[in-house]
């Protein structure tokens, strides 16, 4: 991981920070190199002056050890050339075949008013070195990654499009969109695989993502600051809800709400491209995004979807089964809540006040899609007969799923301090609700 023992703003922002590449990130650079022309565009040192690399000499997998085994002077993505790399002119490219690959890219291209500066948008945008550096590394040696930060560019010009921001906004809103995911680069990329299961370690280290990016960013000279803030919180929610650093509302990057919205939109849609789960999602979460690029987002999927491919996913019986478990989530703490309001404690070391917030936002969530705890065995009658229905149900409960996995998630990363934190004769009670709590993730 780039450096991150450092101390923050209150806006969030990492005061006094020096970036170091991570083993990962130089293990991906040479094995870039083993494949393309990286070569050495300036001496390269060790930071105690060992030369390490002569200018001119090739980068790859034979100089892995060497490089990964010292902390470096300068990092590597301002002393490397590559050749092929990528420049405005393949990102324009890459964005027009992607806007061709599938009707509602096309379509979205068309509703944003203008699609030949959607097509041609990137091809013109001024693109530091370094950064395109990384975009070749990202390219080369994370496709997805790749595929992922342009498609988040062009859901972000559209929304400028319609916003009618300014062109030197757009511009950079374009550029931290392209770079949003840096940080992904420094990452172990096991732990970022679809198979794998993060464990609450791994997650502390998937969750600093922004702030390398952040830090590779201000590593780049004649960047604007707007640019790396930008990248810094497009993980944070308007709820406070984020990460890395719970940041709520104004204290977001403006950019940053849009880039949230395009980045969390670009990754349904790459899971489920029938719309269903992000035109519910969505509208499920209002409390967490901008309002006005939510709607926005809404308008390019208001074309008549076809039935969902997963309708028929889930059988009455087994949404009653999870819808239940829910319940049973609810109710638990209803009655655990009742017995910390009358047990006696010390508000100022009460760790459990986050929950309140989490159970707070579920309750609305289920609100919004018009759950009724007393009624299951209706609602999946319904879905079991109504495939737009059961479509909905289908993303609701992976929304809920997300929700008290990132409850339980949490609870867990506190660990014992937060039991520690609750008045004992509260504390077998909390137990049972968090098994109760930890089945419900597992089954929804």
């Amino acid at each position: 991981m780039a450096n991150s023992k450092h101390a923050a703003h209150p806006n969030g922002s990492p005061a006094a920070a020096r970036r170091t590449d991570s083993t990962h990130y130089k293990g991906e650079i040479a094995a870039m190199g083993d494949v393309s022309a990286v070569t050495a565009a300036i001496d390269i040192h060790s930071d105690n002056g060992i030369k390490l690399v002569a200018k001119g000499h090739r980068i790859d997998s034979r100089l892995r050890d060497k490089l990964t085994g010292h902390s470096l002077r300068e990092p590597l993505d301002r002393g490397l050339e590559v050749a092929d790399g990528v420049t405005p002119e393949t990102l324009g490219k890459a964005a027009a075949d992607c806007l061709e690959e599938q009707h509602w890219w096309t379509q979205l291209a068309a509703r944003s008013g203008d699609p030949l500066a959607m097509r041609h948008g990137l091809s013109r945008l001024r693109l530091p070195a370094a950064a395109g550096f990384n975009l070749t590394l990202a390219r080369a040696q994370r496709p997805a990654l790749y595929r992922h930060s342009l498609r988040v560019a062009l859901l972000c010009h559209y929304l400028a499009i319609r916003m009618e921001l300014p062109a030197a906004v757009t511009d950079k809103l374009l550029l931290a969109a392209l770079c949003h995911d840096f940080g992904e680069l420094h990452i172990d990329p096991a732990l970022l695989a679809p198979e794998h299961r993060i464990s609450g370690e791994e997650r502390r280290f998937v969750h600093s993502h922004p702030i390398t990016g952040y830090l590779v960013l201000q590593d780049i000279p004649d960047i604007d600051p707007e640019v790396p803030r930008t990248v810094l919180h497009h993980h944070e929610r308007l709820d406070g809800s984020g990460y890395p650093a719970g940041l709520s509302v104004d204290a977001i990057a403006p950019l940053s709400r849009l880039l949230m919205v395009a980045d969390v939109a670009e990754s349904i849609l790459a899971r489920f491209p029938d719309r269903h789960r992000l035109s519910t999602l969505l509208r499920l979460n209002l409390r967490k995004y901008d309002g006005k690029a939510i709607a926005l987002v809404h308008e390019a999927l208001i074309a008549p979807l076809p039935p969902s491919p997963n309708a028929t996913d889930l059988p009455a019986w087994t949404a009653g089964e999870k819808l239940t478990m829910v319940v049973r989530v609810l109710t638990g703490w209803e009655q655990l809540r009742r017995v910390l309001d009358t047990a006696p404690h010390d508000d100022d070391q009460d760790g459990a006040g986050f929950l309140f917030d989490h159970v707070r936002n579920l309750n609305s969530m289920l609100l919004q899609f018009g759950f009724n705890p007393d009624n299951i065995e209706g609602l999946a009658e319904m879905a079991g007969a109504d495939p737009e229905i059961a479509a909905e149900l289908v993303a609701v409960l992976d929304e809920v799923q997300f929700q008290l996995k990132d409850m339980g998630q949490e609870i867990d990363r506190r660990g014992a301090e937060l039991i520690q934190s609750l008045p004992p004769d509260t504390q077998t009670a909390f137990g049972e609700w968090r098994q109760t709590l930890h089945a419900a993730a597992a089954a929804a």
